[in-house]
């Protein structure tokens, strides 16, 4: 169990890299506000250290109210209000 949460830490630690390289436009006030991040990471092969960042997404939009019930869920199947593809 502790090999897979060493995999997963080096995941979180190549999307965390790969987002600080993005530029500051965007991101959150430090201390401040606060987003979402994911990401896709592709591995070559079995070996975890081989591996890469291939896509990054963040963003947190609110969804409008007339897009949401009067118990709070959306009245779609699929709702996104916003997206940003960080892999530009």
């Amino acid at each position: 169990l502790w090999a897979q949460q060493i995999i997963a830490d080096e995941v979180a630690k190549l999307c965390y890299e790969r987002f600080s390289q993005l530029p500051r436009r965007g991101k959150p006030e430090p201390g401040r506000e606060w987003t979402l991040l994911a990401a896709v990471v592709r591995q070559d092969g079995p070996v975890h250290f081989a591996m890469e960042v291939v896509s990054l997404g963040t963003g947190t939009k609110c969804i409008g109210q007339t897009a949401m019930s009067p118990t709070g869920v959306c009245r779609w199947t699929f709702c996104v209000s916003d997206a940003e593809d960080a892999n530009k």
